[in-house]
C-alpha cells in the first residue's frame, strides 16, 4: 500500500482504490469503511473448534489456507479492513505451548495470509489484543507487564507490515490504555475497541466515560466497542460520542450475547438481515467504520455492504 503521509489530496473513494491511499486519508475524508466479520468463531465453523489458550493460533499452523480463505471472502463480500489473525499470537499467550517462542513467526505468518488475500483491495490491521481472557478482567498482569508486551506485540505487527492497530476487545481501562499507547508509538493509525459489560461501563465495572476521556488525548484514530451483542452496540456507541463527540466511531458486534453463567445465547442478529438492521443505528449515530465480531459471517458483511452501499460511495 504506497505511502502518501502529509499528502493533501481528498480521498474520494478509498473503498475502491486504497493502494492509492493510507487509511487515515479515508477517515479525514469521513468515508464509512466497511471491516470484515469475525476471524475466530468463522475460522472455527470451517474446520472445529480451537482449544484455549492458542485457539486462533494453532490454526496458523495446522490450517493456514482456511485462515487465507477466510480473508479472501470477506474481500468478496465488500470488506475493506482485513484484520490480521494475530489475537492470540503475542507472545504470553504462546509461552506455555508447543508454540513457546513463535511469536514473531506467527505474526509475519498472519499479517501475510491477510495482505495476499487483500491483493491490493483492503488494508491488513493488526489485532492488538488482551494478553489475557478478554472476560476475566481480573486476570491481567502488573501494568509494567503488560504495557512492555504490548508495545513489543504492536512492534511486531508494524514490522510484519500492517496498515493500522487495531486493539480491540479490552475490557480494562489500564490495558485499553497501554494497548492505544503502543500502537500509536509505532507511527500507524490506532483505533481503539472496547469489551462494554453496559451502555457505561467496561466489561471490568470501570466507567467507560472515564476511559473514553483518557483515551481520546492520545490521538487514536477512532474508539468504539466490539464483542457485545449487535443490539447493544448503539447505546455504548451513543455514551463513546458523549464522552468524546469529536472522536471517530467503530463498532463490530456479536450475533449472540453471554449470560451471567459465561453461556453464549444467539439473538436476531444471526439472521444477516437483522444484523444489518442494528448497523443502520450505528451509522445514524455516526459511526465510521463498522464490520462483525463473533458469529459474524462472509453473508453478514456482504449484507452490511450490499445496504448500504459502503463500496460505492463517492
Amino acid at each position: 500500500m504506497e505511502s502518501r503521509r502529509g499528502g493533501s489530496d481528498v480521498v474520494r473513494n478509498a473503498w475502491t482504490g486504497v493502494t492509492q491511499a493510507l487509511f487515515i486519508d479515508a477517515l479525514s475524508a469521513d468515508a464509512l469503511i466497511l471491516l470484515d466479520g469475525a476471524n475466530g468463531t468463522e475460522i472455527e465453523r470451517r474446520i472445529g473448534p480451537l482449544a484455549a489458550p492458542l485457539w486462533t493460533a494453532a490454526a496458523l499452523v495446522e490450517a493456514p489456507d482456511v485462515i487465507q480463505q477466510v480473508h479472501r471472502d470477506y474481500v468478496r463480500s465488500g470488506a475493506r479492513i482485513l484484520t490480521a489473525n494475530t489475537f492470540r499470537t503475542h507472545a504470553r499467550n504462546l509461552k506455555h505451548t508447543p508454540l513457546a517462542g513463535e511469536s514473531d513467526r506467527l505474526t509475519k505468518l498472519a499479517v501475510s495470509l491477510a495482505r495476499e488475500a487483500a491483493n491490493g483491495h483492503a488494508w491488513v490491521a493488526g489485532s492488538l489484543a488482551p494478553m489475557k481472557d478478554c472476560y476475566r478482567s481480573d486476570l491481567f498482569p502488573e501494568l509494567s507487564e503488560f504495557d512492555k508486551e504490548h508495545r513489543e506485540q504492536a512492534a511486531r505487527l508494524a514490522t510484519a507490515g500492517v496498515d493500522l492497530i487495531l486493539a480491540e476487545t479490552h475490557g480494562n481501562q489500564r490495558e485499553a490504555l497501554a494497548a492505544c499507547r503502543a500502537g500509536i508509538d509505532t507511527g500507524l493509525p490506532t483505533v481503539v475497541s472496547l469489551l462494554c459489560r453496559d451502555a457505561n461501563h467496561l466489561w471490568s465495572g470501570e466507567s467507560l466515560a472515564d476511559t473514553v476521556v483518557r483515551l481520546a488525548p492520545l490521538q487514536p484514530a477512532a474508539i468504539g466497542v466490539n464483542c457485545v451483542a449487535a443490539y447493544q452496540v448503539s447505546k455504548v456507541l451513543q455514551s463513546i460520542h458523549t464522552a468524546a463527540p469529536d472522536i471517530r466511531l467503530i463498532a463490530y458486534g456479536n450475533t449472540s450475547e453471554v449470560d451471567a453463567q459465561g453461556k453464549w445465547h444467539p439473538t436476531d442478529a444471526v439472521a444477516p438481515d437483522r444484523y444489518a438492521d442494528h448497523v443502520a443505528g450505528w451509522l445514524a449515530i455516526g459511526c465510521h467504520l463498522v464490520g462483525g465480531c463473533c458469529g459474524t459471517t462472509p453473508e453478514h458483511i456482504a449484507k452490511l455492504n450490499q445496504r448500504f452501499h459502503f463500496n460505492d460511495q463517492e
